[in-house]
């Protein structure tokens, strides 16, 4: 051990002091599960796992390298074992999801004068998505026209946008996309992890940095790196058209009923008129 390594944190991941830490998150990796099999044994894993929960931690590490009173963190004898990050579940299925998203799609309930839109929302994988955007269409439809004189404008607000993908987060969205590549990569699946990381630098740009520098530590790691998998939110075109008419449906059954209900009707009769008068009468009673 030497002062600038006093525990031997540093030796015990095979890491130099100067490496930056997704170096040494790498280093962490191969050993807990080596690329060629095999296992460290228990004693060896403890020690990974503690020199990893300081090295790993930005705040420790200060401490530990010495650039940081020992107040910026948690004493290093207490230091957690590191947990390793889990994909993103739907909310709904509650099936793992590899692109999860945040989105609120919107039903609207209206009485007489009153009417409110109401969000149904959570984090979707993309087959319950379609799935709740049509039902909240479906639910508009029946319950949300009917309010004077909000019921229509907030009914055509939510049909369309259901329709057309719902009110997204896109901080969050960009932040479980991460995390399920991190998951990916702590776990072992390195080319899952790349090709996680392909599509989060796709879909997010504030992304671009460090999936760039993540993709160029895996190449190292995956003989053949596959391409980013396809984007499964693409929307079927079948999609709009069907949440369009799930919400459009009742009211314009009602309009086409009315419509040809008029149109069938039969013609109002007009009252009979008294005969016209005669030329040479002159309008008195025979005598």
């Amino acid at each position: 051990m030497s002062e600038a390594d006093p525990k031997g944190y540093y030796a015990v991941l095979g890491c130099d002091p100067k490496m930056p830490s997704w170096e040494i998150k790498d280093r962490y990796r191969n050993l807990i599960s080596p690329p060629d099999g095999g296992s460290p044994t228990e004693e060896e894993r403890g020690r990974i796992e503690e020199a990893f929960a300081v090295l790993g931690d930005r705040d420790r590490r200060d401490v530990y390298d010495g650039v940081a009173p020992p107040a910026a963190a948690p004493a290093l004898s207490s230091a957690p074992p590191m947990q390793r990050r889990s994909a993103i579940r739907c909310e709904h299925c509650r099936k793992p999801t590899s692109q999860p998203r945040r989105i609120a799609f919107f039903w609207t309930i209206s009485v007489v004068v009153m009417s409110f839109k109401n969000p149904m929302q959570g984090v979707y994988c993309p087959a319950c998505a379609r799935r709740d955007a049509i039902l909240a269409s479906l639910l508009t439809g029946f319950l949300g026209w009917w309010g004077v004189p909000w019921g229509p404008i907030f009914s055509v607000q939510s049909i369309f946008g259901n329709a057309f993908g719902g009110k997204t987060q896109r901080h969050a969205n960009a932040a479980m996309a991460w995390n399920n590549v991190m998951a990916a990569y702590e776990a072992g699946q390195f080319a899952e992890a790349y090709a996680l990381s392909q599509a989060a630098r796709g879909a997010y740009t504030e992304l671009a940095r460090d999936a760039s520098a993540l993709e160029e530590a895996l190449r190292q790691l995956v003989a053949a790196p596959s391409r980013a998998p396809a984007d499964p939110w693409k929307r079927p075109s079948w999609h709009a058209p069907a949440a369009l008419a799930a919400g459009l449906a009742l009211p314009l059954l009602l309009v086409a009923v009315i419509a040809f209900s008029a149109s069938t009707a039969p013609a109002r009769a007009d009252p009979p008129q008294p005969p016209a008068a005669e030329p040479g009468d002159v309008g008195g009673p025979p005598g």
